[in-house]
């Protein structure tokens, strides 16, 4: 399987709105693109693009570092990543 894109979900425990505003900023200023209105209970989801020649590992361990660097002053992230060979895409899915 070819890994093109990451999924983040994201906690940043204890910050405070305008914290999590910065480390959004930071994020985005990169190349995390953040899932506008993921739903009720899902939490912060980002995705990402991979670097042509990033093995999977390095992949990985490059968004670690991403968001940890982000949340530094604040927090220690706590993630879930997800490699997926296609661009995610979310849906509405109340009323279902």
């Amino acid at each position: 399987m070819k890994t093109n894109y990451i999924l983040v979900k994201a906690d940043f425990p204890g910050t405070e709105a305008e914290q999590r505003e910065i480390i959004y900023e930071e994020l985005e200023k990169g190349r995390w693109n953040m899932a506008q209105d993921p739903g009720r209970g899902v939490g912060t989801i980002w995705y990402a693009a991979a670097k042509k020649g990033l093995s999977e590992s390095e992949f990985i361990q490059s968004a670690i570092r991403n968001f940890v660097a982000c949340a530094q002053p604040y927090c220690n992230p706590r993630l879930m990543l997800q490699l997926t060979p296609m661009k995610p895409t979310f849906r509405n899915l109340a009323g279902f």
